[in-house]
């Protein structure tokens, strides 16, 4: 089976996108099916060397077609809308992977950009003239442009043999029809590290972009309004870079948070591991955006306790073993954070339930084992693993 994965950003490139597509394409890669992937992202630092699959970067649109020729079924990361009207054209089968709300709100967020706050869901619920309002800010033509291409990109995606979800929340947000679920896998198990099981205060951590859908704001606030509830000190680390980060660092010295928070930017791996090893809970206030967090599953199964905002898609990753609090809510998030510094120990247990879940539920192998009996029904090669995954 020849299959092609197009996605807008690869390597090297750092995100949950990224992460994921490159290793679906290499566990998806072996001598029964050849696999090519189609990206518009440079490549500048010889990232391709030592793949088992070819990468195609920035084709062009003729060449897009004889790729996508090539290919017994394609898969689009997102509802591109160029590489499924080639698809449609050429009456070849399409699966589309779905890693945001592109389909469902016209920001691709999911987020309320007057109020920095979740949206209701005003596009499916036909409120446009929210859609339009909640955009404006970038000017009325884009704000029209926007909202037009998310109808077309769900009018795409109806056209699709597959839409592939890594959440179940998220397929009921999208309601698109062909739906099936496929729980982000993590590749191979972080490299062990020493925790620190006697630390004098708690060290917890943010890892992710520094963007304001990711509500790193909000922990800062949290912050301020902890510091004269517990008497032990709360340390954080804020791992990651972004448009944000003036903005986040000069609300830490306003709060008089400079002793307690850190900004490290973009680390090493071997830097990372540390902090994670040294850590006693990850945080993530998102305030949107989230369909997986990819973060809060690798740090699961690192051992690491999860606090997060109750998004639907967060709450299913971490299930019973995260801790969670109110989206936005500081007030809510400082509770947890108070939870953590008081109980070490039952949130030392909490970690351990955390690698277990995150081992059974987000297994590698299972999730290109789906993702390839999802293909070969597509394309008429109805083996019985189709059903041994669960699928009717």
């Amino acid at each position: 089976m020849n299959l092609l994965i197009y996605t807008a950003n690869f390597a090297p490139l750092r995100g949950g996108i990224e992460t994921f597509v490159a290793s679906l394409a290499g566990g998806l890669s072996s001598p029964a099916t050849s696999v090519k992937v189609v990206t518009r992202t440079p490549d500048s630092d010889n990232s391709d060397e030592g793949r088992t699959y070819e990468v195609i970067r920035n084709p062009s649109v003729v060449r897009f077609a004889r790729a996508i020729g090539w290919a017994d079924i394609v898969q689009i990361s997102g509802p591109a809308l160029l590489p499924m009207i080639i698809c449609c054209v050429m009456q070849k089968q399409f699966v589309v992977e779905h890693h945001g709300f592109q389909t469902v709100c016209p920001n691709g967020q999911l987020m309320d950009n007057r109020t920095q706050s979740p949206c209701p869901g005003y596009f499916m619920t036909a409120q446009h003239r929210q859609c339009l309002r909640c955009n404006a800010s970038a000017g009325r033509i884009h704000s029209l442009k926007l909202w037009s291409l998310t109808f077309l990109r769900r009018f795409g995606c109806g056209f699709a043999t597959a839409n592939i979800t890594p959440t179940y929340w998220l397929s009921d947000i999208i309601g698109l029809n062909r739906t099936f679920t496929i729980h982000h896998g993590l590749e191979q198990p972080l490299p062990a590290s020493r925790r620190v099981e006697n630390a004098s205060s708690p060290n917890l951590v943010f890892l992710g972009r520094l963007v304001c859908t990711k509500g790193v704001s909000v922990l800062l606030r949290a912050l301020d309004l902890l510091r004269n509830e517990t008497n032990r000190p709360v340390h954080v680390n804020i791992i990651g870079d972004g448009p944000e980060r003036a903005r986040l660092e000069q609300q830490c010295r306003l709060l008089k948070l400079t002793d307690s928070v850190k900004f490290w930017g973009e680390l090493e791996q071997g830097k990372l591991d540390q902090l994670l090893g040294e850590a006693s809970a990850v945080v993530m206030p998102s305030l949107a955006g989230e369909v997986f967090g990819l973060v809060a599953a690798e740090c699961m199964l690192h051992g690491l306790v999860v606090i997060a905002s109750d998004i639907g898609a967060l709450r299913e990753v971490v299930g019973e073993t995260g801790i969670l609090f109110k989206t936005g809510d500081s007030k809510d998030l400082a509770r947890c954070l108070k939870q953590i510094a008081n109980h070490p120990e039952s949130t030392r247990e909490l970690g351990r339930q955390a690698k277990q879940r995150a081992t059974k539920l987000f297994d590698y192998l299972s999730m290109v084992n789906r993702h390839l009996a999802i293909y070969r029904k597509c394309v008429g090669d109805a083996t019985e693993d189709w059903r041994q995954h669960g699928y009717e």
